[in-house]
């Protein structure tokens, strides 16, 4: 079989150069043994993940020495290494600036399941425990001046925190939060919960450890950026990627400068 090509060559392919252009240092990334031909060529092993399968099932044949990967199959690919902050700013905008469009059939769901988990396997999945109370969960390494549920309060979009509606009876000072009471909030209130989560990160990581003069959109995203990779798990952060546009268009920097006025009065 011909060996397939992946990546940001493949994307560029099918999109053309008038949406994506590619600098002439780009890799050409194939799945398969393609010779070196001056090219700035990588090969990865068909047996790495599902690869083989992948190519099997994505791989179209257009007249080249190669087979050229589809964008249902390079979305399955793109999305199934989403949590992993490696690249994870180019990958998020190729996902979805030029992916968008893309929708996936059941197959591709079942093979996007089935290489999340081997992707997990083979290069672990950074998670934090949740089943622990909220004082352990937030004692990390930064040095926090204002207790974490505090300034959930201060970013709250409603009375109170929108996190607050994923507890349990009995176990509101345990970080668990449970997906049943997460399903029965509207689409509105989930990208507001995500993006409370994220004010709250953006704060205590980048706004106040630099007294305030941390660009404070650029605090929003990476703080989001970590909400999507290594500060959140599971459902939640599956969320947060999916819908990462719309949590992002709801910074506001205003936000910040009302809760900075409080926190330094």
């Amino acid at each position: 079989m011909k060996p397939t090509l992946v990546g940001s060559r493949a994307l560029a392919y099918w999109l053309g150069p008038s949406r994506l252009t590619l600098h002439e240092g780009t890799d050409w990334d194939f799945i398969g043994e393609f010779p070196d031909d001056g090219r700035k060529v990588e090969n990865h092993s068909p047996d790495l993940l599902n690869n083989q399968v992948m190519c099997e099932a994505y791989g179209f044949e257009l007249g080249f020495p190669y087979l050229i990967m589809s964008l249902n199959g390079l979305k399955v690919m793109k999305r199934s290494h989403l949590h992993r902050p490696l690249c994870w700013d180019k990958h998020i905008t190729h996902y979805h600036k030029y992916m968008s469009g893309v929708e996936f059939t059941k197959d591709d769901i079942t093979t996007l399941l089935h290489r999340k988990s081997l992707t997990y396997d083979e290069y672990g999945n950074k998670h934090p425990k949740l089943s622990q109370s909220n004082d352990d969960f937030f004692d990390d390494f930064v040095e926090k001046e204002f207790e974490h549920d505090y300034i959930h309060e201060l970013y709250a979009y409603e009375d109170r925190p929108m996190f607050e509606r994923l507890k349990q009876s009995g176990q509101e000072h345990n970080a668990w939060c449970v997906r049943d009471l997460w399903e029965a909030l509207t689409p509105e209130q989930k990208q507001q919960c995500v993006s409370e989560e994220t004010y709250v990160i953006a704060t205590e990581r980048f706004m106040i450890p630099n007294k305030w003069e941390f660009i404070p959109k650029q605090a929003y995203y990476m703080a989001l950026r970590k909400v999507c990779t290594t500060l959140t798990s599971g459902w939640f952060r599956d969320y947060a990627i999916d819908y990462f546009p719309e949590v992002f268009s709801l910074y506001n920097k205003d936000k910040f400068n009302q809760v900075k006025g409080i926190l330094t009065c």
